[in-house]
């Protein structure tokens, strides 16, 4: 998966988690474990002090929670997530600055429990897709890669990273597109060079031979075509029935054997076949082509229309605050 941000341009970024070596990924899973652990205690804490009608409890209250078995760094996540004291016990509470031991109020817990989950969602993030990884996201704030990203921020990378791969497709179906119309124009100098061998033999003369080197092969090597190509096309047209495929055979034998006028004019067919072939194969990339083009306008008119939204609701919000 790709992911395209506005803080690294129009650069893709791989969706892979932060880099972590299976050491790394572990403890991460350690630590979300006892995150999520922690979240789910003090959610179902906050449940029942809102169902028993209590207006605050402090961190270390036993009458109203109890934190899960074995957390072992308990003070340590009130500390950096939550960012208050889980006891009085000023020492052993890690971190510094911060505010004074008491009791918090339902919305203060509330915003605690927030701050987990968003804790959760953002290292969950650093994990690789596939050890449950990838974007994550919390109470309206998503996270990729460890990193920080608005919904906004979000859209841009997944249309961006749309936009950047039609891009690609654009340009390979272009290339095809050229290499095709650079292969038909190569074919059809060989078979005007047959048809006008083919006049000067006099079309009528059936009992005439064609040599398969000076009235064949030559006309392709002076084209521009490899023999192995040209042969390939044929095969690929008509397959073991291929006049191309037993012509460059003859070629190739040197055995002195000839092309009768009949089976020279079936050549003559099967190259002109193969002109036609490349001719409609450009025409339906042509019809891709213009099929890409039209998604590609859609996806700048769809990024255009979001971000004109995103800036009039932050305008209507900044006027009503």
């Amino acid at each position: 998966m790709q992911a395209v941000t506005t803080r690294t341009g129009l650069y893709a970024e791989p969706i892979l988690g932060s880099g972590l070596d299976r050491s790394g990924q572990q403890a991460l899973e350690g630590s979300l474990q006892e995150a999520e652990d922690l979240a789910q205690a003090l959610r179902d804490a906050l449940r029942d002090a809102r169902a028993g009608g209590l207006g605050a409890f402090a961190p270390d209250d036993a009458d109203v929670w109890t934190p899960p078995a074995g957390l072992a760094s308990l003070k340590t996540w009130f500390a950096e997530v939550i960012g208050r004291p889980y006891n009085a016990d000023a020492d052993a509470n890690p971190g510094d600055s911060l505010p004074t031991y008491g009791a918090l109020s339902l919305a203060q817990w509330s915003l605690a429990c927030d701050a987990l989950e968003q804790r959760i969602a953002r290292d969950r993030s650093r994990l690789p897709p596939g050890l449950g990884g990838g974007p994550q996201h919390a109470n309206g704030v998503w996270y990729i890669n460890g990193q920080r990203f608005t919904l906004a921020e979000v859209f841009l990378a997944v249309r961006l990273g749309n936009f950047e791969a039609t891009d690609k497709y654009l340009l390979d179906y272009m290339k095809t597109l050229v290499a095709n119309g650079e292969l038909a124009r190569t074919v059809l100098e060989v078979l005007a060079d047959m048809k006008r061998l083919r006049v000067e033999r006099g079309l009528e003369d059936t009992a005439d031979v064609f040599d398969p080197k000076a009235d064949f092969a030559d006309f392709v090597l002076a084209a521009g075509i490899d023999l192995n190509d040209f042969r390939d096309y044929g095969q690929s047209l008509k397959g073991d029935a291929s006049y191309i495929v037993e012509a460059v055979r003859m070629y190739r034998a040197n055995t002195g054997e000839t092309i009768d006028s009949e089976t020279y004019g079936y050549l003559m067919g099967e190259v002109g076949a193969l002109f036609d072939s490349l001719n409609a194969d450009n025409q339906a990339k042509q019809q891709q082509v213009q099929s890409i083009q039209n998604s590609r306008t859609d996806m700048l008119t769809g990024i255009s229309s979001f971000m004109t939204a995103v800036e009039s609701q932050n305008k209507t919000i900044g006027r009503n605050i």
